[in-house]
């Protein structure tokens, strides 16, 4: 499967924060591909140099900025790049299906006034609703590329701090009938009430950039990656 950062749920539950590798047992039960759309201030270099904040993760793993204006993070194990994170940033103006279900959660106007606590409940809501349609669109996605030959299996989204945004977590797979791997994402989503930020990478053959280029690289730096997420220097709008 291709694709990477900025789509369109179904109110799912949130549980608590396991690492995906635990889903890959038989019988679990998996998901528009994104285009990063950007302000020009955002895209006239590489975003990451924006948001990027105390880094924590322990050696042999180093986490920096790539090179070139492309939205990447560079992560590398022992000196050698491992993997790559993306992010995208797409202004609500250009996120008509993200509008609809900020409106089905009571959201109206642009910017939406996230001062209000209430406001930010409904954020969340509509989230989750994009988290949801994201699954179903890579579901029907793998069902094209793989047909029968791979379960699809979700990770229930979870709440939790992007920078000093709340956004949610997600990720699924297409799961082998004899229990491999064939295909990882996980992402992280927010919104500060002017930008979506999408947050991705995966283990795909056919990804490229924003993907790591083995299954065993992703999954042990998933927890780090959940700190480097929550220690983003995030809202940009506000920077």
């Amino acid at each position: 499967m291709r694709g990477t950062s900025g789509i369109s749920l179904a109110s799912l539950a949130i549980v608590p924060l396991m690492t995906f590798a635990s889903l890959f047992q038989p019988g679990a039960s998996l998901a528009q591909k994104p285009s990063a759309i950007t302000q020009p201030s955002i895209r006239s270099s590489n975003v990451w140099k924006r948001v990027l904040g105390p880094v924590a993760v322990p050696a042999p793993w180093n986490v920096a900025v790539c090179p070139g204006t492309t939205p990447l993070l560079c992560v590398r194990y022992q000196g050698k790049l491992v993997g790559t994170v993306e992010m995208g940033t797409h202004p609500l103006e250009s996120r008509a299906e993200f509008r609809k279900m900020l409106k089905q959660a009571g959201l109206a106007s642009n910017p939406v006034n996230l001062q209000n606590s209430k406001n930010r409940d409904r954020v969340i809501i509509a989230l989750k609703n994009w988290v949801g349609n994201y699954y179903t669109f890579f579901k029907q996605d793998s069902k094209t590329e793989y047909g029968n030959q791979t379960r699809f299996a979700t990770q229930a989204p979870q709440v939790l701090q992007v920078g000093n945004l709340t956004g949610v977590s997600y990720g699924f797979a297409a799961v082998k009938p004899e229990g491999g791997v064939q295909e990882q994402r996980l992402g992280y989503v927010a919104f500060d009430g002017r930008i979506l930020y999408v947050i991705t990478t995966a283990f795909d053959p056919d990804a490229g950039r924003g993907s790591f280029g083995k299954l065993e690289d992703l999954q042990r730096f998933e927890p780090y990656l959940k700190s480097v997420v929550a220690h983003l220097q995030l809202p940009i709008s506000k920077r």
